[in-house]
């Protein structure tokens, strides 16, 4: 009996899922920083079933600050690819943020933790207020990113979370396709109806749009 309700409480439980073409861009994004200093990236995708599949990210911005001790995301880059992919893929959501710490720190600072408190409880007028979000820590290694995920469903209750890593056309991540695609998000009264692209959102996009329609046929 307990075998089978373990069992259970596994499968149930809300799952990190990052395609192989995803977690490249990843490591691309983290080689580029300086060796020692932090980085970071926002993640983009939509929730299937127990699953928070990530469908793209999008990297620290031109105005991002990355030094040794301290990353800070160029925020405003950030919300004009968010608002010009949701364009095209108008239920794709924002999930969360990874960001690099100094190797043998595989957990949130209280820094972290106070920016997850502040994007939950929505303190900025203009902060989009997800009802979850997961924040996670990165750790270099040969080249390539180690990931330790903390899903947060609320302020205060932020718990490890399970990270699988799957091919990029694997089924789970074609059915994430079809959600975000398919589905209509409907954009609160408050948020500006022109949502203006910018050169690079553009480029990225394409790229974006490209792979979701290939999942698609």
């Amino acid at each position: 009996m307990n075998s089978t309700k373990e069992k259970l409480a596994v499968e149930s439980q809300t799952t990190l899922l990052l395609p192989a073409q995803v977690y490249a861009d990843i490591c691309d994004v983290v080689s580029r920083a300086k060796d020692g200093c932090e980085t970071g990236v926002w993640l983009f995708g939509v929730a299937v079933r127990q699953f928070r599949v990530v469908l793209t990210i999008v990297g620290p911005g031109p105005r991002a600050t990355l030094e040794p001790a301290h990353y800070s995301a160029d925020n405003d880059y950030a919300s004009e690819v968010y608002n010009a992919l949701r364009s095209a893929l108008p239920s794709i959501e924002w999930l969360g943020e990874l960001h690099v710490h100094p190797r043998g720190m595989p957990w949130l600072s209280r820094g972290d933790r106070r920016t997850v408190q502040e994007i939950l409880e929505g303190a900025a007028a203009d902060t989009v207020r997800p009802h979850e979000f997961i924040a996670g820590v990165m750790q270099r290694r040969a080249g390539k990113v180690d990931i330790y995920p903390y899903h947060f469903v609320s302020a205060t209750e932020g718990r490890t979370m399970p990270m699988e890593r799957v091919p990029t056309e694997a089924e789970i991540v074609q059915a994430a396709r079809l959600v975000a695609v398919e589905n209509r998000h409907v954009v609160p009264p408050n948020e500006p109806a022109s949502q203006k692209e910018t050169p690079r959102c553009q480029g990225w996009l394409r790229r974006v749009v490209s792979l979701v329609r290939r999942g698609n046929t």
